[in-house]
């Protein structure tokens, strides 16, 4: 009996110290990237977020680390697809103005 007490006791204290529901996770980037994440983590690819602040317009570029010639796909806020990064396998289509890439840049989030 006394293991039962100590188990709904644990249970209880738990129960006060676990998270609240509307708990947020403190992400420096839009949560709509996180499926943008997850589905080139399943390719088990090395990533980086890298936001591009383009005056004041933030964009979030999905950096592939392992591949070079991979494509790499850059978003807007909302994540729209804006453009991909040159690539010499895919020769047509939307790719970026290089100058995008001269506008101010921080890595806000990279696998492990």
């Amino acid at each position: 009996m006394k293991t039962i007490s100590n188990f709904i006791g644990l249970c209880l204290f738990s129960l006060l110290f676990s998270c609240n529901s509307d708990d947020t996770m403190d992400i420096p980037f839009p949560s709509c990237m996180i499926a943008k994440i997850n589905q080139y983590q399943l390719k088990n690819q090395k990533l980086k977020l890298v936001e591009i602040d383009k005056d004041g317009t933030k964009y979030y570029w999905l950096k592939n680390e392992r591949l070079a010639d991979e494509i790499e796909n850059v978003y807007d806020a909302s994540c729209n697809f804006f453009c991909f990064t040159d690539c010499e396998c895919e020769p047509t289509g939307d790719h970026c103005d290089s100058a995008l890439f001269d506008w101010p840049k921080k890595v806000v989030w990279e696998s492990k």
